[in-house]
C-alpha cells in the first residue's frame, strides 16, 4: 500500500506521481520521496491507519531540491499529513538536504493522533543537514488532533503565503523558538481556530 520513489543515493529524479489512491492500512508512508526534481500531483491519501503508530505518514519527504507537491489529500494518518523531516539514521549517514520544495494547493484534515504537516531537521551527527527554502501555498490543514503546521529544527527560509487553518486540536501554525529556525515569513493566511459550531 505504498510507494518509494528514489532511494538513499545520489541521481534520483525527475519522477511523476499523479492521480493514485491509497487506502487502507499503510505503513511508514503512502508515498515516501527521495531525491531531486520529482512531482505528487493530484494524490489521494485516505487511510484507516498505520502499522507503526504515528511514524506513519501520508507524504514523507526526506531529502532533495526541487521537489512539489501539488493539489494531494492526506488525510486518516496517525503521524502527518506531508512529512517533511529527516535526521540521522545511523553512525556513518549521509547529509540530508531538502531544498527549494514547493507545498501548494494540499488540502490535509484529519490526522489521528499528529498534525497536518511538519517541517522539521535533526543534525545530531553534525553533518549539516538542514531544510533551506520552502514555499508552503494555498494549502488547507484542517481537524488535524494536534497542529495544523508545525516549523521546528533546522529549518531556515520558509514562506508560509495564503493557507488556511481550521479547527485543529491546539493550534493553527507552530513555528519553534529554537535558534536554528530562521526566515520565516508568515503572510496572508487565514486562521478560524475556534469550536466547532461557534
Amino acid at each position: 500500500k505504498s510507494v518509494g520513489v528514489g532511494g538513499e543515493s545520489v541521481g534520483r529524479r525527475g519522477n511523476r506521481l499523479v492521480d493514485l489512491t491509497f487506502i487502507g492500512v499503510i505503513a511508514w508512508d503512502a508515498i515516501g520521496l527521495h531525491g531531486d526534481d520529482n512531482v505528487l500531483a493530484g494524490n489521494v491519501c485516505q487511510v484507516s491507519g498505520s502499522t507503526v503508530g504515528t511514524q506513519g505518514h501520508c507524504y514523507y519527504i526526506s531529502f532533495g531540491s526541487g521537489n512539489v507537491l501539488r493539489y494531494n489529500v492526506g488525510t486518516g494518518a496517525p503521524g502527518y499529513g506531508i512529512h517533511v523531516f529527516d535526521q540521522r539514521r545511523q553512525a556513518m549517514d549521509i547529509r540530508r538536504v531538502i531544498s527549494d520544495l514547493v507545498l501548494e494547493g494540499n488540502i490535509l484534515p484529519g490526522s489521528t493522533q499528529r498534525s497536518g504537516m511538519i517541517l522539521g531537521m535533526e543534525d545530531e551527527g553534525g553533518l549539516g543537514n538542514v531544510i533551506d527554502g520552502v514555499v508552503v501555498r494555498n494549502n488547507i490543514f484542517t481537524g488535524n488532533n494536534h497542529l495544523g503546521l508545525v516549523v521546528s529544527g533546522r529549518v531556515r527560509n520558509v514562506q508560509v503565503l495564503n493557507n488556511t487553518f481550521s479547527r485543529n486540536g491546539r493550534q493553527g501554525l507552530h513555528v519553534a523558538s529554537q535558534t536554528t529556525v530562521t526566515g520565516v515569513t508568515v503572510q496572508n493566511n487565514l486562521f478560524d481556530e475556534g469550536p466547532s459550531g461557534a
